[in-house]
This record gives C-alpha cells, structure tokens and sequence, in this order.
C-alpha cells in the first residue's frame, strides 16, 4: 500500500525525522524540491548566486558528516528490524539537479556500522574532485534476504 505524504520534516525536525527512518514500517523515504526551489536566474538558467545553491555542499569534510549522519539512520534501522543488506549506495543531486548515484554489493551482509560508514565514505569519495556542490546526499541499503548470492565460495564440481 502507498501512503500519501502527510507532512514536511524540516532540518529542525532531526529527531523526529530519525525515529521515522528507524521505523520497520515505514519502507520508502523521498524528498520533492518544488519548481520554486530551482533557483533560477532570470535568463532561466541556475542562478550560482542564489543563497540555497551558494549554500550546496562543497567542503568534503561536510559531505562526509552527512553521508555518515544518514549512514547512521540506515543503521539505526538496521538494529531495530534485524535485517542486513549487503548493498549500499550514495546518491547525491548537483546543484544544476543532476543526479548520480554509486553503489557497492559487498560479498556478506553489512555486519556492524563501521562497515557501513566505510563502504558509504569511500563511495562518496569517487565524486572528488567536486565541479559544482551537491545539494543533496542520500545513503541505501538494499540486497537483503532469500534470493541473494551465497556469501562464500562454492564448489566448482
């Protein structure tokens, strides 16, 4: 069943935001940017003096913060359904909206956070250096459960 989105969760709402993330029932998080956040100039192209695109993360140190901060709500879930996966994937948004996304399938389920925060880190790594600031990050874990690869090596005969 999809539900319809009932609220915003602002920045100031962190608490809240990650007990919802920690919820085993809630199994899709999504964020919308509305036409009026585009920030365009008035020829129609990005305008790179806008105050929320000069605001964009460009500092690595910042980025990794948040890439481990939402690598921290990933696992959080994790601990409370039990449930482990063994792919993880960094999104992340440019300021001109262009969206790239790396991931990394790991040949055992992520056992522990630090796993998670390594995996998450250097896969954020591979967009260095920055041509423009992202705007957004987002962290994933998938590949859990039946149906997933045998983690050792099997038999050839």
């Amino acid at each position: 069943m999809i539900g319809a989105h009932r609220r915003f969760l602002g920045p100031s709402e962190a608490v809240e935001t990650r007990a919802l993330l920690a919820d085993p029932a809630v199994g899709l998080v999504t964020t919308t940017v509305t036409e009026k956040g585009y920030c365009l100039a008035p020829d129609g192209t990005l305008d790179l003096a806008h105050p929320d695109i000069v605001h964009d993360l460009t500092d690595p140190a910042a980025i990794e913060e948040r890439v481990l901060a939402m690598a921290d709500d990933v696992w959080d879930w994790v601990e409370k359904t039990g449930q482990h996966g063994r792919t993880v994937t960094v999104k992340a948004k440019y300021a001109d909206f262009r969206i790239v996304t790396r991931s990394r399938t790991l040949n055992a389920p992520v056992a522990d956070r630090a796993t998670l925060h390594a995996t998450a880190r250097s896969l954020i790594a591979t967009l260095y250096p920055l041509r423009m600031g992202l705007r957004l990050v987002g962290v994933t874990m998938a590949g859990f459960g039946a149906g997933e690869p045998p983690t050792g090596q099997l038999d050839l005969l």
